[in-house]
């Protein structure tokens, strides 16, 4: 087998050409003998180098009649024999370039001994000067960058070749810089409040310390403060939002001199200051996209501290309708329930196999969605309770386009068996059916419902007792009963 003794490929790197074919690269069956003196090296040019300039590497041995060998990186890249009239061989680079750079080193051997090796000279650095730097480095806090005071959390710093970087982290405002050779990660237990901040990350390549990459990204660190109250977050108007209108997101603290941050699905989208003395800002959306839709929260912090925060608020939705037109929506068998029965909320579309949502209450809250198979979908509610009157709405979604809410449909769960709760009279009686009104009550301390200050009074059984029928209705917390005589 004959190997070519030279390891860059693709063209000649090394003049003059008296690299030599060999049968076997001499440094596979390499033994170092400790009475051969180191050899020394040099390159010429030594200061400034660039792209493109022609390098010489000199070797220097103790005696004539020597075969030396170029290494960088402790690779073999070349070996030659001396000058025949001297101790010094030249290994000539021409046209360099960014992958030259590295740490060179020679050893030689006596001719005739190509078994007996000198230990390698000390390492000379190729290092080139250029307007183009490093690529650089991405930059992360595991687990989150919203760290709460406490806790511990490392910051993660990578190029493509970990190995081969010394990096530092710099945090902004500090004058010294933490150094990490050969590792990615700077850890921190117990953050503490001053440690939020804006931190970058830089590395150079191990034995080139002068030659930089580019900065990273800035990451902001901040450290959530469990003593701050969380906000809440509303939203103006409250439902149907279609697309083109104008919408308001207040979010509001516990106290004055606030700067608020808006979040949707945890990126930051917005911050403010709080209105002059008060604890609320309002963001602002001018003719809001489908797009625009989606979970918001909020955060805030004291003005003048900027990395000190409060936690998140509770979610918010902000559903953005389009175009469509509204459902229809009905119900089966009928509006009026017996307590304990069955009953179906149908709604339906002129468009195949939307996906139908279902609203209750006003303001309308969502309940549950289904997607249709056709054009209708069929709400199922078993075994009916006094909870489950009220009103609902339906809409239905198609290619993230939304309808506006259907018409109010009231449902009303009615039962008899009721004479032992108490009672009190209702101020404004709404009939139900067709039958004549005679006294319109509602329950004032019945299964668990929310308590009443009124006066309470007994159930009129005689009422009951004479004839007339009860019908009943669950509205806004209340068992509103209307009693009436059958016709």
């Amino acid at each position: 087998m004959t190997l070519l003794c030279c390891a860059r490929c693709g063209r000649p790197p090394l003049h003059p050409p008296t690299v030599r074919h060999c049968s076997l690269p001499p440094l596979l069956f390499q033994h170092v003998d400790p009475s051969l003196s180191k050899p020394s090296i040099r390159m010429r040019p030594g200061d400034t180098l660039a792209e493109g300039f022609n390098v010489t590497i000199e070797c220097h041995g103790p005696e004539n009649g020597l075969n030396f060998s170029l290494h960088k990186s402790s690779n073999l890249i070349a070996w030659q024999m001396a000058k025949s009239d001297g101790n010094t061989s030249e290994f000539s680079l021409s046209m360099i370039r960014l992958e030259d750079e590295g740490n060179y080193t020679c050893q030689y051997h006596r001719r005739g001994h190509a078994f007996q090796w000198s230990e390698p000279s000390d390492a000379v650095g190729l290092e080139l000067v250029t307007g183009q730097l490093y690529r650089k480095p991405s930059i992360s806090v595991r687990p989150s960058p919203q760290v709460i005071l406490g806790e511990d959390f490392y910051i993660h710093c990578e190029t493509e070749n970990n190995s081969e970087a010394t990096f530092y982290l710099v945090k902004e405002g500090s004058s010294e810089a933490e150094e990490n050779r050969n590792a990615t990660k700077f850890f921190f237990s117990e953050v503490r409040l001053e440690d939020g901040g804006s931190y970058t990350c830089r590395y150079h390549r191990i034995g080139f310390p002068f030659r930089w990459s580019e900065s990273s990204d800035p990451m902001e660190l901040v450290v959530t403060d469990p003593w701050f109250s969380k906000p809440s977050i509303t939203l103006t108007p409250t439902q149907q939002i279609s697309t083109g209108m104008n919408v308001s997101i207040e979010c509001q603290g516990a106290e004055s001199y606030l700067t608020f941050s808006l979040f949707k699905s945890n990126n930051l989208i917005a911050s403010q200051e709080a209105e002059e003395n008060r604890n609320a800002t309002k963001f602002f959306f001018s003719e809001v996209r489908l797009e625009d839709g989606g979970s918001y929260t909020c955060r805030y912090h004291r003005i003048g501290f900027p990395f000190r925060w409060s936690e998140s608020s509770d979610p918010m939705e902000l559903v953005v309708t389009g175009q469509y037109p509204e459902p229809s929506i009905s119900v089966i068998p009928s509006p009026n329930v017996a307590l304990g029965g069955n009953f179906y909320i149908s709604c339906g579309s002129h468009h195949y196999k939307a996906t139908f949502e279902l609203f209750k209450g006003e303001p309308a809250i969502y309940v549950r969605s289904e997607k249709s198979s056709s054009y209708t979908v069929d709400f199922f509610i078993s075994e009916a309770k006094l909870e489950h009157g009220g009103i609902y709405q339906c809409r239905y979604c198609l290619n993230r386009l939304c309808s506006h809410l259907s018409d109010r449909l009231y449902i009303n769960v009615t039962g008899e068996g009721l004479s032992y709760l108490q009672w009190r009279v209702h101020s404004n009686p709404t009939p139900i059916g067709s039958a004549p009104l005679i006294g319109h009550l509602c329950c004032a301390a019945c299964l668990s419902l929310t308590r009443l200050t009124s006066h309470l009074c007994s159930l009129p059984t005689n009422l009951l007792s004479n004839g007339l029928k009860a019908a009943y209705r669950y509205s806004h917390s209340e068992l509103h009963v209307v009693f009436y005589a059958p016709q």
